[in-house]
């Protein structure tokens, strides 16, 4: 890459440290330094890139949790998927449905957006409280996630996953590549305080702590992978072809196993652990010249930019020692 254009690059990147300031001195608080934004090569650097320039079209289904349910069904309808008993464009929509004790509300265009519907009567006076506020909330905009900003709000009661106590449940997350799976973790005893956690490569072999080593939060060393997982890795690549990187969910019952959320901004992209194991290994597949900004067809000054950044990504893999590889 030439010296001129990389001089063009560097002042693309100040151009658009200035109109995202708010968000680059956001990443600066959270992850300890600033960020380049126009020619990305640390994860926390792609993520932040993705959230401002890749907006890629499948990212406002993944972010709809009633449309992530539908593209599973057509992409891989084997996999169950939790029911849906109804769906209400507003509060007092939602309030006009039965809601069985088990059954769990859940808003459409954000996360931590979960009631689980409890025996006896309702506070109605809470419970409309709690269902104004999600439906007024704009998920994503403080952290610029662009994904969830055109999501219709909605409310929908979701079947729960049934179990045979919170120790028999299981969440797996698997981490895919454009339809290669490279990380799987498992959680145990789900929120709850003696939550567990373990990571594993795409074959069930145990792999680093993620930052929990010491801290009583990893999965015993005898803990046994069950077959689900391998399921779920199957299931991931499938759903992840075309998609240059992201976190697909999972809950296991120790029956069946069910598709959750696809997630594309894990942690809104500015979590840390505390060794920088997981977001090193994740930097070094995720190869952004598979992401949809620089395969789709970009006009005006994106168009110039993507072949610079293009010929940039070209010159970063022919190095040895690529600023890709380094730490994230």
């Amino acid at each position: 890459m030439s010296l001129p254009d990389r001089g063009a690059l560097a002042l693309l990147n100040l151009l658009l440290c200035v109109r995202h300031l708010p968000q680059v001195l956001r990443f600066r608080r959270k992850v300890g330094y600033f960020p380049s934004i126009a020619h990305p090569r640390r994860y926390h650097e792609k993520m932040l890139w993705r959230k401002l320039l890749d907006h890629n079209p499948v990212f406002q289904v993944f972010c709809d949790k009633l449309a992530t349910k539908d593209y599973v069904r057509a992409v891989c309808p084997s996999l169950q998927v939790p029911g849906t008993l109804w769906v209400a464009d507003s509060v007092a929509g939602c309030l006009a449905h039965p809601m069985p004790p088990g059954t769990l509300l859940k808003c459409s265009h954000g996360w931590r957006m979960n009631h689980r519907v409890r025996d006896g009567q309702k506070d109605v006076a809470h419970l409309i409280a709690m269902l104004s506020g999600w439906m007024t909330h704009a998920h994503g905009r403080k952290d610029h996630q662009w994904g969830y900003w055109a999501v219709p709000r909605k409310l929908f009661l979701e079947e729960a996953v049934d179990h045979d106590g919170i120790d028999k449940l299981l969440d797996i997350s698997i981490r895919c590549v454009d339809g290669n799976a490279f990380l799987g973790s498992v959680s145990a005893m789900i929120n709850t305080e003696n939550m567990r956690i373990g990571y594993f490569d795409r074959d069930g072999q145990r792999m680093g702590s993620g930052g929990f080593a010491g801290t009583g939060k990893e999965l015993p060393a005898d803990f046994e992978l069950p077959q689900a997982f391998f399921e779920a890795v199957r299931h991931a690549e499938s759903l992840s072809r075309g998609v240059d990187y992201a976190r697909y969910d999972f809950l296991y019952n120790g029956e069946t196993l069910f598709a959750g959320e696809i997630t594309v901004y894990p942690a809104a992209g500015l979590n840390r652990s505390s060794d920088g194991v997981l977001e090193n290994m994740v930097n070094d597949l995720w190869d952004i010249r598979r992401s949809w900004f620089l395969r789709a067809e970009q006009r005006g000054w994106r168009s110039w930019y993507a072949q610079m950044l293009q010929k940039a990504l070209a010159d970063d893999a022919s190095r040895p020692s690529s600023p890709q590889q380094t730490a994230a």
